[in-house]
């Protein structure tokens, strides 16, 4: 069928072109178009391919212009990277940017998690995270045994992170409070300084010890 007038399908697929060598196939138990903005509108059990992306929601609005998609309930986007998990998406289907809403990403190949009540994807791995949670520890059940939670966080895989108004948790349970903080967020091991220790002795009095860590090799 040509997608030229408004049109209402049960349980049918509709493939839908983004350019040369491109598509998108939706799937869901009702499908119709609008004209007038050049939206297709999925509801019931939506399912949206593209590649190796796969969107699954109750509802989706998909605009073939921009290649904007807004999916609302139980909202799931899974590729060979991770799975993001979600009230409410709005992401752009070619440069896999957006705003998730109360959101969770775990990533397989670069094992970290996040959580946030409002998530700003970025280009790549980086994020932007509202009221939030991040850690490099995969957990198959339970709390992570560290995280790092704040009212703003900001995530740049392979870069660093940056931490407001937030603590540091083991098991879920705060360690300490930290105001603000840089810190790195590579895969490989980087040499830099540790938590510090305070101290106190009758020989030496108060002291402070600031470990630093050296990264000399993989074996050292």
């Amino acid at each position: 069928c040509a997608l030229s007038v408004p049109l209402a399908v049960e349980a049918q697929q509709r493939t839908v072109p983004l350019g040369e060598g491109q598509e998108i196939s939706v799937d869901a138990q009702e499908i119709s178009y609008e004209e007038k903005t050049d939206t297709i509108v999925a509801r019931g059990a939506v399912v949206i391919r593209r590649g190796e992306m796969e969107l699954r929601a109750d509802e989706v609005r998909l605009n073939r212009r921009t290649n904007q998609a807004e999916a609302h309930g139980n909202v799931e986007v899974t590729d060979p990277e991770g799975t993001i998990t979600a009230d409410a998406v709005r992401l752009d289907l070619d440069e896999e940017t957006g705003f998730l809403e109360n959101a969770q990403v775990k990533s397989r190949r670069m094992r970290y998690s996040l959580w946030g009540d409002r998530v700003e994807k970025g280009l790549g791995q980086s994020y932007h995270i509202e009221n939030g949670r991040f850690t490099t520890c995969h957990c198959a059940e339970g709390s992570p045994s560290w995280s790092l939670s704040g009212r703003d966080l900001r995530v740049d895989l392979g870069g660093y992170g940056m931490l407001r108004g937030g603590e540091f948790k083991v098991l879920d349970v705060p360690i300490a409070y930290i105001p603000r903080a840089i810190f790195p967020v590579q895969r490989e091991r980087q040499s830099g300084f540790l938590l510090p220790r305070f101290g106190f002795s009758n020989l030496r009095g108060f002291q402070t010890l600031l470990p630093l860590y050296w990264n000399i090799s993989k074996s050292q």
